[in-house]
């Protein structure tokens, strides 16, 4: 089947299910469900801290995923597929959606239908990439969540955000972030994704800067050596948008990070993360380890699509534009120094409460 095929196949079923959903709904009561769901259909990040969280004060969570291996999992709350019958039905029983994406999140095409109060926890923190003017715009939801009032405005200012929507509350998974205890020198390797390499075909793919460097820097021999060296191992997590990664012939120490396994869970492991402009950067920094930014287009990228922070920032102590810059920094991490003049500002809160903050400010807006 082709890709236009299966999607017109998909929009069918997505307006049967719903309408066979919608009619059940009419015949029973609303249930007060609360509903999570992610962009990428992985239980993880914002959506995974936040749905534990709501778990654990016995609320009636359940997940949307459009992953089948994720339907399998063992957990004591439901897990529903995504555009199913029962998906639609126990979004529309709910009194609370939660989103880190779009719509396609938990509904496709009838998001907007539902009446529970919607609650976007995001992705990622903002600031190292622009957004399009009416981003946040066009993303309705009564909560949206910053970090800071630094990010607050991002939303808000540049991103056309409703004012009495964006609110300070800190991020879900920041607290899960202070229960590791990291005493290695293990890295993760996360290049974010370029928007002007999506829609190429695979073929052009591997031709491109982008993929030619994430590559050539796994095999780099002296990566290799600094590795044995420092006891260390590198995890490269690649976008989803990469496809299948052939790394056959490369050293025990670099550790592909498959598609399925949670990022959380290996942010949590690592202690330096390699990036050029990912928001896992805020991870790292909210809990003081060290970011190395490998940032080989940053001229270009300062331009299109550009970051909210001036590149002069302390923020990037630890920079360089190839891998031979790359290799000189990591060759002693203890020469690391991870304070950061400007963090302060990046984050109101630096404790254990974000999800409490967000989970006291639904209980008020559900009582209003």
């Amino acid at each position: 089947m082709s890709f236009s095929s299966k999607l017109k196949f998909d929009n069918f079923r997505y307006i049967v299910n719903f309408l066979i959903s919608k009619i059940i709904f009419l015949l029973t009561k609303k249930n007060n469900r609360w509903a999570f769901g992610s962009g990428t259909g992985l239980l993880e990040n914002n959506i995974a801290s936040f749905l534990e969280y709501c778990n654990k004060n016995d609320k009636d969570v359940f997940f949307v995923t459009n992953r089948k291996a994720i339907l399998s999992s063992k957990t004591d709350f439901e897990i529903v597929y995504r555009g199913s019958i029962k998906a639609y039905l126990y979004c529309l029983q709910s009194e609370v959606l939660v989103f880190d994406d779009y719509y396609s999140d938990l509904a496709p095409g009838f998001f907007n239908f539902m009446q529970g109060l919607k609650v976007n926890v995001n992705h990622g923190q903002e600031g190292l990439k622009k957004l399009a003017p009416n981003y946040y715009a066009n993303i309705t939801a009564d909560i949206m969540c910053s970090a800071s009032e630094f990010e607050k405005r991002i939303k808000i200012d540049y991103c056309g955000a409703l004012k009495n929507s964006v609110y300070v509350t800190g991020l879900p998974r920041y607290d899960d972030l202070f229960t590791s205890d990291v005493s290695n020198n293990d890295i993760l390797f996360f290049p974010t994704w370029r928007e002007d390499l999506s829609g190429l075909s695979r073929e052009d793919l591997v031709k491109t800067d982008y993929y030619k460097l994430c590559i050539s820097f796994l095999f780099n021999s002296d990566l290799s050596k600094l590795l044995k060296k420092n006891g260390s191992k590198i995890y490269f997590k690649p976008h989803l948008r990469m496809g299948n990664i052939d790394l056959t012939g490369v050293i025990n120490e670099v550790v592909l990070v498959s598609e399925n396994e949670s990022l959380t869970d290996v942010i949590k492991k690592t202690s330096i993360l390699v990036t050029d402009y990912s928001s896992v950067t805020w991870d790292y920094i909210y809990t003081s380890r060290q970011v190395i930014f490998f940032q080989y287009d940053l001229e270009q990228y300062k331009i299109y699509p550009g970051m909210y922070i001036n590149d002069d920032d302390s923020l990037f102590e630890y920079s360089c534009v190839n891998q031979d810059g790359l290799l000189a920094i990591l060759d002693d991490p203890s020469t690391f120094n991870v304070s950061i003049k400007s963090v302060d500002k990046y984050f109101s809160y630096k404790d254990k409460d974000n999800c409490l903050r967000l989970y006291n400010l639904i209980d008020s807006k559900l009582k209003d």
